[in-house]
């Protein structure tokens, strides 16, 4: 079964302002999550690494599922991982355990 042009467009132009928004993020991300360790360079590039090698597959795969079983499956099989990276942020920033900056005075104290 074939996706309608309004579930396509719509899904591509949700697509682009996720993507623009987690683009603009991903640093300050970052940086909130390496705040003291002087970890920011080396996981910027791990975290963009992670990112390319998820375009990577996403296409791959996600090109395998349209052809056998149609861009309904594919665009909601996409849909539904998205929620496995809200999930893991809510469940594993520092914010929602109100322990933002921890990690460096533990960091501090250790020394």
């Amino acid at each position: 079964k074939d996706a309608s042009e309004v579930f396509l467009l719509s899904t591509q132009i949700l697509d682009g302002i996720g993507g623009g928004l987690f683009g603009l993020l991903h640093p300050y991300l970052v940086a909130d999550i390496t705040f003291g360790t002087g970890r920011f360079n080396v996981v910027m590039g791990l975290s963009a690494s992670c990112f390319g090698l998820g375009a990577t597959l996403s296409n791959y795969l996600g090109q395998h599922i349209v052809e056998y079983f149609g861009h309904v499956t594919s665009l909601s099989a996409s849909l539904f991982l998205s929620f496995v990276p809200i999930v893991l942020f809510a469940a594993m920033m520092p914010e929602t355990y109100g322990q933002r900056g921890q990690l460096a005075a533990d960091i501090e104290i250790q020394r």
